[in-house]
């Protein structure tokens, strides 16, 4: 069990049911185990009920935390991977490692890590790597999520479900 954190663009006249149970679900954002977003975004009222509406300074807020590493995150993913398969598969190999997993992947990684730790009061709870991928997924959202705010027809539904 854990928790399921999804953003969807949603017509304020739409109930939440209707939207979760159309066809036509536009999901913008999602984030496995995400808390530390969840705590950034949502109210407990909204964690208590299981969804709420994203305002647009909750956003902008995350946003603006995301920003100084928010370009970097497809390489910071890239040098996980290299770690995972150097330790996967080369280990013992040294000279294999500035090959596979480099200086740059090593300060990539630290550059991650001291900004989530900065950003944050708590750790990944699948770890730093795994956190990238739905850090990653918010950021690429950004705009799209910012059209949606604009837009007086729509909101933002936050679906938080564990």
């Amino acid at each position: 069990m854990g928790l399921d954190f999804s953003l969807y663009k949603k017509r304020k006249d739409q109930t939440v049911d209707d939207l979760l149970d159309s066809d036509n679900i536009e999901e913008l954002a999602y984030g496995r185990k995400s808390w530390e977003l969840v705590r950034k975004l949502a109210t407990n009222d909204d964690v208590d009920e299981g969804y709420g509406i994203l305002t647009k300074e909750s956003w902008e807020s995350l946003m603006k935390e995301i920003d100084p590493i928010g370009d970097l995150l497809h390489e910071i993913d890239e040098a996980y991977n290299h770690y995972d398969y150097y330790l996967e598969h080369y280990d013992d190999e040294l000279e294999t490692v500035s090959l596979i997993f480099t200086n740059k992947d090593k300060k990539l990684i630290a550059q991650y890590q001291y900004w989530y730790d900065r950003t944050f009061d708590e750790t990944p709870v699948l770890g730093y790597d795994f956190s990238v991928g739905y850090m990653q997924s918010f950021y690429d959202a950004k705009d799209r999520v910012r059209e949606v705010l604009e837009d007086p027809d729509s909101e933002v539904l936050m679906s938080i479900s564990y």
